[in-house]
């Protein structure tokens, strides 16, 4: 019942506000953006903007505390990234970029910075925008993420850009030709990474977005078989993967439910946008975890104390029995 009523104090006010629409809102705090002039699309509540190289300009946010206390936020103007599921991640601050990214937009944003909102008050931040000298091709994608830094108990409002009941975030993209170039996209394939837990091995495939465009509705399909064998480990398909520009990314292919042990393994993979397919083939290896090892190499020592051979038993209870009747007769001959 709660996040009904927010969200029909956070339409209205987007109803009553006019130029200003209402991204996000949660129990205590709303934002919204002023779209500038250079906006492309006026429908939408992220910055869609068309941008002359060289040129400079302040992205604004209306950012309202509704709460009786004042509040901290941490703005962070981000590079738009996909995480490994699949999806675009607006919320990595700093993240180590690939090879082929010739603009990355987070560093023509001002740094991130911490504000204050009094008491039911709304508060214009600004985030300075420096585009490039010169143009680029097809579009540069980041995001300012909002953060309230002293949490509160509250419940999230469904919507775009909300990460968490204490955060939202705010779409930038930047182009700087009205009419984006006919780009065919592309998927390269990189290599298996793989991460070690108590129940086995975490297999991630690596892949690439290496266009400055979004690559929409992709769905992968892979099928890790194990050396020896003609069935498939496992087998997956994931659906509706959206990839950033420019992106690099380690897919999850399984879960720890899932873990593989070690061994030597091959991968198929498969990949498709409805247009495009790709296919890679790969094989790799999963290690012992350390703890595994360590009880392998100690388990010959441990049998060897356990199992005596044979004869060795047999001589020990001859002895044994040799013994006793030595004993029996030394007893009987006492007087």
């Amino acid at each position: 019942m709660k996040k009904f009523i927010f969200a029909l104090l956070a339409c209205c006010a987007w109803w009553l506000g006019g130029a200003q629409p209402v991204l996000a809102a949660s129990p205590n705090f709303t934002v919204k953006t002023e779209l500038p002039s250079n906006q492309l699309d006026p429908n939408v509540h992220y910055f869609d903007l068309l941008v002359q190289p060289g040129s400079t300009q302040d992205l604004t946010l209306l950012l309202q505390n509704t709460d009786t206390g004042s509040h901290r936020f941490r703005i962070s103007p981000n590079r738009a990234t996909t995480s490994a599921a699949g999806q675009i991640d607006y919320s990595q601050h700093a993240a180590s970029s690939p090879t082929g990214l010739a603009v990355d937009i987070e560093t023509l944003l001002s740094k991130p910075k911490t504000v204050t909102v009094a008491p039911r008050s709304t508060k214009r931040v600004h985030v300075q925008l420096q585009a490039p000298k010169t143009a680029w091709s097809g579009i540069l994608l980041g995001g300012i993420r909002i953060e309230k830094l002293d949490h509160t108990t509250g419940e999230t409002q469904a919507g775009v850009g909300i990460t968490n009941q204490v955060s939202v975030t705010v779409a930038v993209q930047l182009q700087a030709t009205k009419t984006l170039p006919a780009l065919t996209p592309q998927l390269q394939f990189h290599g298996v990474k793989t991460k070690l837990t108590t129940a086995g091995a975490l297999v991630f495939a690596k892949l690439e977005n290496p266009l400055p465009a979004i690559m929409h509705d992709v769905t992968v399909t892979a099928a890790i078989t194990q050396a020896g064998h003609s069935k498939a480990r496992l087998k997956t398909t994931q659906s509706a993967l959206n990839l950033a520009p420019n992106s690099t990314f380690a897919l999850a292919l399984n879960t720890t439910a899932k873990a593989l042990p070690a061994g030597k393994y091959h991968l198929d993979l498969t990949a498709t946008n409805g247009q495009q397919h790709w296919t890679f083939g790969h094989d790799f290896t999963i290690q012992k975890a350390p703890l595994e090892a360590a009880k392998q190499a100690n388990q010959p020592a441990v049998t060897k104390h356990q199992s005596l051979p044979a004869w060795f038993v047999a001589l020990l209870l001859a002895i044994l029995a040799a013994l006793i009747g030595a004993i029996i007769m030394v007893r009987r001959r006492q007087p």
